[in-house]
């Protein structure tokens, strides 16, 4: 089972941190975490269990994401 989730945003760049992050991320050694919450009517109906609806609560940089499953598809510079 797994879940097809598509997240863009930006790596501010111009700080020493985030240039860190950027290049940890585009290494591989960094990946990503989200934490979510669904709210009612958020699942679809059907043989999957799609999300419609979310209510994001955070995206973070981790070294060991909670799902193994997370990759970072591309990386814009």
């Amino acid at each position: 089972r797994f879940a097809v989730v598509g997240i863009g945003g930006v790596i501010d760049t111009s700080t020493t941190l985030g240039a860190r992050v950027y290049e940890l991320v585009k290494s591989g050694a960094l990946s990503w975490s989200i934490g979510y919450h669904i709210p009612p009517g958020g699942i679809g109906s059907g043989a999957f269990h799609e999300l419609t609806e979310i209510d994001l609560g955070e995206i973070s940089a981790r070294p060991v994401p909670a799902n193994e499953g997370v990759r970072t598809l591309s990386i814009k510079s």
